[in-house]
């Protein structure tokens, strides 16, 4: 337990991931070497894409319109997240959320997972994310 007053983003750094667990936090817990970490030791995670990610296309091109523009995926592509330090290959799922129109960048290491199974994971755990704010 920390004082309110303490960024919780530094938690990540020291969170020893189980193997086969999968975590799913916010976009601002930014820490590429530990997902490398997490990746190479069999734990998986989901967020979401910070705007300005370094990263390279491997494989994967965007659905035609037609398939998302009521909402949908956009696209599910493999990436390698910063390339030019420690390359880590993951997935980019970009969705439109069928209800704001919002579009949303998921990143994980789920490579075998469906994207709805991505999508669901990070929307329940957003679910929850309210009911905190709700408590408090």
């Amino acid at each position: 337990m920390t004082k309110a007053s303490c960024n919780d983003k530094s938690f990540l750094g020291q969170l020893e991931g189980e193997k086969g667990a999968i975590y799913v936090f916010d976009k601002g817990y930014l820490k590429y070497q530990k997902w490398k970490e997490w990746s190479d030791n069999g734990v998986y995670f989901v967020t979401r894409l910070n705007d300005n990610a370094d990263y390279q296309v491997l494989e994967g091109k965007p659905n035609h319109i037609s398939e998302y523009a009521e909402g949908g995926i956009i696209s599910d592509q493999i990436i390698l997240l910063n390339p030019s330090k420690e390359p880590l290959k993951a997935r980019l799922i970009t969705y439109k959320d069928p209800v704001s129109g919002k579009v949303l960048e998921f990143i994980s290491n789920m490579l075998d997972y469906s994207e709805n199974t991505i999508i669901l994971l990070y929307k329940y755990r957003w679910k929850i994310e309210i009911l905190f704010k709700q408590l408090k």
